[in-house]
């Protein structure tokens, strides 16, 4: 057990040297009664919001305490003490004086240092310089071996990294000393914090060091993603002013942590509407979609093959028209009724079939859910860079936010790569990520858009993490797999380790799938639940592949009468053959379509027959040259 080791009690700190800083502040600077929010308060905020969404997400917190190798209630214990720390860089002088008002106001002093590094880099330097070994030795204190003591050390630092890192990249280091922004009493400040939080947040939990203590560690970095996720999410929430206002008078903090944090964050997430809802209980298919009287070989093989344990990884192969989205449908269906899933993200190659996705997924998505009691609803969005032109989008899932000045827009001249745009507050940058909606859906039960948007959950970009764990508890339903490039092709691959890591299963449709591409998309997700990668046996179409821990099921179908097709190919060994048989068969009534590899060989191959046709009888079709639709 954690001693409260800070030697005084928690009602001596009505009024601490940490409610002398200011933590949010009005854009508009208003000379007589500034509004702004204490930053201790602002910091208990967010460990309120964290501590309600692992208390009504129990599926979240069961993956974090599995993966961070802790019992519940020392995880959640030492999520609330970071998340309380996550802004801990603002007690620095640098950071206050970007509001001198307010700096006067409450310090009665002016500011000193340069503001050339943001808040959040500083508060990791100010955590490693000052507060890790103290917290460290005082907690462990009966820890004999040193090198002990040091794992410990590495442990929290990447919990500090993961926290201080809530903007939505890791933050910075510097081998400048911390008192370049920081003052004493700045420093005292934060560390009488740091002592609260401690002994507020960790009076309950009970650390045992492992027997391989890099292991752990390393388990943790990897882990660490997904943990850094949710401290966007918590600090977003936690900033909305609408639910969190303004708070510049002095408080006892743990009455301001009982009497408004808690409630306004119980509010703000019960509002938002994020939490998972109850699946439906399974259904035959012919319940999800009523227009489906006799269903097609895929889509009853999808209704009636055994699932195993854990995460799944199916790959669909058929024709088009042989009911591969129904199918989908079904299997995640069948992964929400058995609790392997709360949603889904349908990933689509253009934004032209994701707009034809979402209307198709309008019309269903409801049946996978349970009526609600309190007529909650799921969510669907859409994401891509074009939403905004589709008619009848559902509008945001979470409400808008408005924007709220945080000091962090002022730049600075001492460091000319500062990009001042980065320094947008928790609620500037919330109010634009919730405008942008292509983030949001990987947040919502049901989302439907573009790859891309699920791509950059693995590549190096601002808020990749909140995306890493808006996909955790998806499947991830991707359709025309095939049309991945090399590059994006790669990019899936390790999207998928990530999501099978996270537990996650994976639906893939392609009615022309190479077989070298199906063998690498089943090595990239057996990495990710710890198996070798399997050997496909079966080269036979269509073709239903599912591979979880068991092993690899690969099922030869049938496919569906109405689609079925015989075609003879001829082989031309000139182009010019190609143009004469397209001269012989319009010559003869009938219509030929010449397919082209890219938009400039289309344009070439119609200038190159435009002379020998009627005007009438020919016609470009650039399917990339035109402008978006609107509907």
């Amino acid at each position: 057990m954690f001693p409260t080791h800070v030697g005084m009690l928690l009602s001596s700190f009505l009024t601490p040297l940490s409610l002398k800083y200011w933590g949010k502040a009005d854009r508009d600077k208003k000379e007589d009664n500034p509004s702004f929010h204490l930053l201790p308060y602002h910091c208990l905020d967010v460990a309120a919001v964290g501590k309600v969404l692992l208390n009504r997400n129990k599926p979240l917190l069961d993956f974090f305490v599995e993966n961070a190798g802790l019992d519940e209630a020392t995880f959640v214990g030492t999520a609330l003490y970071f998340l309380a720390l996550h802004d801990i860089g603002k007690f620095s002088d640098a950071f206050q004086g970007l509001r001198e008002d307010l700096l006067q106001r409450l310090q009665g002093t002016t500011k000193s240092k340069p503001y050339d590094l943001r808040h959040d880099s500083l508060g990791f330097l100010l955590w490693q310089e000052h507060l890790e070994k103290p917290f460290c030795a005082a907690h462990f204190s009966d820890q004999d071996d040193q090198d002990t003591l040091w794992d410990w050390q590495d442990f929290f630092e990447i919990w500090a990294l993961a926290f201080t890192g809530h903007h939505g990249q890791p933050p910075k280091g510097s081998d400048r000393p911390v008192s370049r922004w920081f003052l004493p009493e700045n420093i005292q400040a934060a560390e009488e914090f740091s002592q609260f939080c401690g002994a507020f947040f960790l009076n309950k939990v009970s650390f045992s060091a492992p027997e391989d203590f890099s292991a752990w560690n390393r388990q943790m970095r990897y882990f660490s993603w997904w943990l850094a996720g949710f401290v966007v999410l918590c600090d977003w929430l936690g900033s909305n002013s609408d639910f969190f206002q303004p708070h510049s008078e002095p408080l006892d903090l743990e009455t301001y942590w009982l009497n408004t944090a808690l409630p306004q964050a119980e509010k703000i997430v019960r509002e938002t509407d994020i939490l998972p809802l109850p699946p439906r209980n399974l259904a035959p298919l012919s319940e999800l979609f009523s227009f489906i009287k006799q269903p097609t070989p895929l889509q009853e093989a999808a209704e009636k093959m055994q699932l195993g344990s854990g995460p799944h990884l199916f790959i669909l192969e058929d024709v088009t028209g042989a009911g591969k989205t129904e199918a989908a449908f079904m299997l995640l269906h069948r992964l929400m009724a058995s609790n392997k899933a709360e949603g889904a993200y349908f990933a689509l190659p253009t934004m032209a079939t994701a707009n034809a996705m979402y209307q198709r997924t309008g019309e269903v998505y409801n049946t996978l859910y349970a009526d609600q009691r309190d007529q909650r609803r799921p969510s669907l969005v859409l994401a891509h860079g074009a939403r905004h032109l589709m008619e009848g989008f559902v509008q945001s899932v979470l409400p808008d936010c408005p924007v709220e000045y945080d000091g962090q827009n002022n730049g600075t001249d001492n460091d000319p790569s500062y990009d001042a745009s980065h320094e947008a507050s928790a609620k500037v940058s919330c109010a634009a990520w919730l405008a942008d909606n292509r983030k949001k859906a990987l947040l919502a039960h049901i989302g439907v858009g573009t790859i891309d948007q699920a791509l950059l959950a693995i590549l190096c970009s601002r808020h990749q993490s909140m995306r890493l764990l808006g996909l955790r508890n998806k499947v991830l339903i991707v359709d025309e797999v095939h049309a991945c490039d090399a590059y994006m092709h790669k990019l899936l691959q390790t999207l998928l380790t990530f999501h099978a890591a996270a537990g996650g299963s994976a639906i893939l449709l392609s009615a022309t799938l190479p077989r070298s591409m199906r063998e690498e998309l089943l090595a990239a997700y057996s990495i990710g639940i710890g198996q070798h990668g399997p050997i496909p046996e079966n080269n036979g179409y269509p073709l239903l592949s599912m591979f979880n821990a068991a092993g690899l099921d690969e099922q030869e179908i049938a496919t569906r009468s109405e689609v079925q097709r015989e075609l003879s190919f001829t082989l031309f060994a000139e182009e010019q053959e190609a143009v004469d048989r397209i001269l012989e068969k319009t010559g003869q009534g009938q219509c030929v379509a010449w397919v082209c590899n890219t938009v400039a060989d289309a344009m070439e191959r119609y200038a190159q027959v435009q002379g020998l046709l009627a005007p009438e009888k020919i016609m470009l079709f650039r399917h990339a040259s035109y402008p978006p639709q609107s509907s």
